[in-house]
């Protein structure tokens, strides 16, 4: 859906924190269906077609919509942890971004050696993706005025790394610790 004032429908839908922590936590999965316009949702689009087809074919489509939503949800906790915690504004969050940012950065777990043109002149490898992606959101999360919930974008991207490497797994953990 396409942001289309803040009408009833977007105010219920969109990501605040201070209704998440009211216990509306439909709000971590809801706010990615929501865009602030058409560039907001082409932009995400991209995203997911440019990163998600490979990841689809590993994974298949049922693996690839619950990396998707669970890569939203993380964007979701972290914004609202972050505003909680008065890192960042309360500001109302909306877009699927923090989910597309996961893919990538899943991607480029995935094939770090693999070359890809970025914007059809730099060459990057998988590896050098990551790090540009992980750089550039990082400088955008601390420069006055920089990206609209850099939070969102981290949170996507930490549970895209978690879901990949297996951070994300407990019993992964457990194992771990029995070899130390």
């Amino acid at each position: 859906a396409i942001r289309a004032g803040a009408g009833t429908f977007v105010t219920h839908l969109d990501l605040q924190s201070s209704a998440v922590l009211q216990g509306q936590i439909w709000r971590l999965l809801s706010y990615g269906l929501l865009h602030d316009g058409v560039g907001h949702l082409i932009g995400n689009l991209l995203l997911f077609y440019f990163f998600g087809l490979d990841i689809e074919r590993q994974f298949g489509s049922k693996r690839l919509w619950v990396i998707t939503a669970l890569c939203i949800m993380g964007g979701g906790v972290l914004a609202t942890l972050s505003a909680s915690l008065g890192i960042s504004a309360p500001n109302p969050v909306i877009g699927a971004s923090g989910g597309g940012l996961g893919l990538l950065v899943c991607w480029c777990l995935l094939h770090a050696r693999r070359s890809i043109s970025l914007f059809g002149i730099l060459p990057l490898t998988g590896q050098q993706l990551l790090l540009l992606a992980v750089c550039l959101e990082i400088l955008l999360a601390v420069s006055p005025g920089g990206a609209s919930s850099s939070a969102t974008h981290l949170g996507g991207m930490l549970s895209g790394w978690a879901l990949i490497t297996g951070a994300s797994n407990p019993l992964r953990w457990r194992q771990k610790m029995r070899l130390a």
